[in-house]
């Protein structure tokens, strides 16, 4: 009789272990789900934005040789031959309003911004554009670099936000050969008419991505740039996914014994 309540007892203690095991792995399955969720349900953040709207000096002014000019970090280049770059990248001021504020580029002067996609996927940029005076050789081009130009962006920017690469290379073809090595063309735009919106898909997860707008073109020439955005969504961490397939594992298990 009492081996028989004994060997009763064990029984029970064993459904009652098995019965927090259950319980214990639903948990675990809505706490993973829960982390992971939270991952997949947060919406592309905003990486990088400009407007130029919080400038609101005399349109003399000009963007190089301001730095209250930008909400953002950028950097000035001569991708080919031309002049002064701090007549040929420019933030136009509208008092009218503000919200019409843009940045002018001309003379084969480029802007230039850098950011890290690392963690992030869904990495897009969207801008707008508008051209003037164009010849038919004239051309407003939207390039990356995910490799620093070889090296050398960072080292050109070491010291000052704005560059010659003309002079760097030691001349106008060297530079020209240098860009077409080491960035991706994303537009090539020729239209003298109204302002376009563009977006495209940046390199994800990379450390480093340089994005140039490059005005390719005649004296007199030029094209205005506005509202350019960086959006991108973070990737789930490994422990979620992990807490998550543990959780699944879990519950296959049990339906298993079930």
């Amino acid at each position: 009789m009492q081996r028989t309540l004994h060997h009763f007892s064990g029984n029970n203690f064993f459904k009652q272990i098995e019965k927090r095991l259950k319980s214990n792995c639903l948990s675990l399955l809505l706490i993973s789900i829960v982390l992971l969720c939270s991952h997949i349900s947060t919406q592309a953040s905003l990486i990088f934005s400009e407007t130029w709207n919080s400038y609101s000096n005399d349109s003399s002014n000009f963007f190089l040789n301001d730095t209250a000019t930008a909400d953002e970090t950028w950097y000035g280049a001569r991708f080919e031959s031309g002049n002064d770059l701090a007549d040929d990248l420019v933030i136009r001021y509208t008092d009218v309003n503000i919200d019409d504020n843009y940045m002018r580029i001309t003379d084969d002067a480029a802007l230039l911004f850098n950011i890290s996609t690392i963690g992030l996927t869904d990495v897009k940029l969207t801008y707008d554009w508008r051209t003037h005076e164009l010849d038919s050789d004239d051309d407003l081009k939207v390039l990356y670099s995910i490799n620093d130009g070889n090296g050398e962006l960072t080292s050109a920017f070491a010291d000052s936000n704005n560059a010659d690469f003309v002079s760097i290379f030691g001349g106008h073809f060297e530079s020209v050969d240098w860009r077409h090595d080491h960035f991706t063309n994303i537009l090539t735009a020729n239209d003298n008419g109204a302002w376009h919106s563009e977006e495209y898909m940046l390199p994800t997860n990379t450390e480093s991505v340089w994005v140039a707008f490059f005005m390719d073109g005649s004296q007199g020439a030029y094209s205005k740039i506005d509202n350019i955005n960086v959006t991108g969504t973070q990737i789930p961490e490994p422990i979620s996914i992990a807490l998550f397939g543990t959780g699944i594992l879990a519950l296959a298990a049990k339906r298993r014994k079930q």
